[in-house]
């Protein structure tokens, strides 16, 4: 009986890890065991140009993504995109990021029970930062892409009257004109902009104007994240009905919140996508394990710089310590599988011989 105990409870360890490996590491691609390289163009980035022909030139890495199962609340079973194909290339002075991935649905509006897709790269400040969200000795910069804030950026601020068309605002304080108030009406009278207390507040969520679709925020930790006060990233999304294509690029060195590339890496790097239309929000969303980020060597030193317009309506490495873990996971279950398969069952079945 007690063997039999013995038998079932390393079983069910064995099964477990196994499922544990098999959910948690997600199916790690070859890309992903050998990390990413930055491929070095000599010339001007495509920063906000996901549909330019240099992408053409540059090999893709599939990096696959699993359920974030760190933090509640979770998705169950799985997100709905479960790889992320992805490019890097840099110049010396910026570094760019394309990623793609299938989505059917265009999911760029925000409202109460309506979610927007959006991408999102972390990159580690100091090395063992994990997955998602650094640690208190490991900070990381994440670039968050959101479909919405694209939204605004290409059609102007997407006002709250278009979002519900039945909203009727029929007064408000220091306005110029007659209802229904749209904001244009009221952006450009700093006494009525106090009233919008988001907006007055400098809550990016909430600023009408956006130069960016991809917010720069900072963590250190779980329940840490925030938005960051020097906004570095920049970048663009396309949705061509099929697929999203998404570019996000920051200057490799700002002086502020840096990865630490030195001679060119590595950096730890991790991503994450959300599908809104799955009801992916917050810790909702897919993620990739960490993997180191290097940037490939020039040829030759080249100073390059790269040109952003602004306009009224436009833009203003340590060593992957999960794979670690999980690789120990595995090892872990293959040794309980062999104690079982190997020695405790035909010793069982031995001593049930002798008996009979």
């Amino acid at each position: 009986m007690r063997m039999d105990k013995l038998v079932l409870v390393l079983a069910t360890l064995a099964l477990a890890a196994g499922l544990y490996v098999s959910n948690i590491q997600i199916g790690v691609t070859l890309g992903q065991e050998l990390g990413l390289t930055a491929k070095y163009v000599d010339g001007p980035l495509p920063i906000t140009s996901p549909d330019a022909p240099i992408w053409g030139d540059i090999e893709a890495k599939e990096v696959e993504l699993g359920p974030q199962l760190t933090a509640a609340p979770w998705i169950h079973p799985e997100p709905s995109v479960r790889s992320l194909r992805v490019k890097v290339i840099h110049n010396g002075t910026w570094v760019s990021f394309l990623l793609e991935w299938n989505d059917a649905t265009k999911d760029d509006k925000m409202l109460t029970d309506t979610f927007r897709d959006s991408a999102a790269v972390m990159l580690a400040l100091q090395p063992g930062a994990g997955q998602c969200m650094g640690t208190p000795t490991a900070e990381v910069v994440i670039a968050h892409w959101k479909a919405d804030w694209q939204r605004d950026v290409n059609e102007a601020f997407t006002d709250i009257s278009e979002l519900y068309p039945n909203f009727w605002s029929d007064w408000y304080p220091f306005a110029v004109g007659s209802p229904p108030y749209t904001l244009p009406d009221l952006m450009n009278l700093s006494a009525a902009k106090e009233y919008f207390a988001g907006w007055y507040a400098g809550n990016p969520l909430s600023t009408p104007l956006k130069l960016t679709p991809v917010e720069t925020l900072v963590a250190h930790g779980w329940g840490t994240l925030t938005t960051y006060a020097y906004q570095s990233f920049i970048g663009r999304g396309i949705h061509d009905g099929a697929k999203w294509s998404v570019v996000i690029s920051r200057p490799i060195s700002t002086g502020q919140a840096d990865p630490p590339w030195g001679d060119g890496g590595p950096v730890e790097v991790a991503f994450a996508v959300w599908d809104g239309s799955n009801g992916e929000i917050g810790a909702k969303k897919g993620v990739s394990l960490p993997m180191p980020l290097s940037l490939e060597k020039p040829t030759k030193p080249t100073a390059v710089t790269a040109t952003v317009t602004v306009t009224e309506t436009g833009v203003e490495a340590a060593p992957p310590v999960q794979n670690q873990a999980l690789i120990i996971i595995a090892i872990v279950a293959a040794v309980m599988a062999f104690l079982i398969i190997g020695i405790i069952l035909p010793g069982r079945k031995k001593k049930r011989g002798s008996a009979e």
